[in-house]
């Protein structure tokens, strides 16, 4: 690996203090991302569950929530939408759906996940 002297005496020193666990080492950031999608998935289930054509997926992990919706998301209504709304996720479109890109880090508060998925009005 190429990484710098730093970069790996940062990575080992958070590892020393946590008896070689990566685990313990990120457990907060962990229940972070963890509380950060439950509140998006949550969200989504009390906006949008009685919406046809309006579905998501339930990620085990990771960054990303898939919503699918039942009409036509192409780059222009994308970019109005952006323009109109301030998303907090990242949204692109393809093949008619679209994807909302939300970071779900330690890094976003509960408001601005709320506002992200909050009803236009």
């Amino acid at each position: 690996m190429n990484t710098s002297p730093i970069a790996q005496a940062v990575v080992g020193g958070a590892l020393l203090e946590n008896a070689y666990s990566l685990d313990a080492a990120n457990g907060r950031e962990q229940e972070a991302y963890r509380r950060n999608l439950r509140q998006v998935v949550d969200g989504l289930e009390a906006r949008f569950a009685n919406c046809p054509g309006v579905s998501w997926n339930t990620p085990a992990g990771g960054f990303f929530v898939s919503v699918t919706v039942p009409f036509t998301a192409d780059d222009d209504l994308l970019e109005l939408s952006a323009r109109r709304y301030r998303p907090a996720g990242v949204i692109s479109a393809a093949g008619g759906w679209a994807t909302l890109r939300m970071p779900t880090g330690a890094a976003l508060s509960v408001l601005m996940i709320e506002r992200a998925i909050a009803l236009p009005g």
